[in-house]
């Protein structure tokens, strides 16, 4: 897998800074979680930004 070096190195890392439960497999549920709902951020912030609702 593509950067599996990577994420191992990070998942060691923000375990030794953070505690348990940053394993590679949890790095990949989070960008599984990401990926499956930035897109709905995206068309819901916009209109919501538009009317004035939000700002950033």
């Amino acid at each position: 897998m593509y950067g599996a070096q990577t994420v191992n190195g990070l998942a060691r890392d923000l375990t030794l800074r953070y505690g348990r439960g940053h394993t590679r497999r949890a790095l990949y549920k989070y960008l599984q979680f990401y990926r499956a709902y930035s897109e709905n951020e995206r068309t819901t912030i916009a209109p919501v930004c538009a009317l004035g609702g939000a700002t950033s």
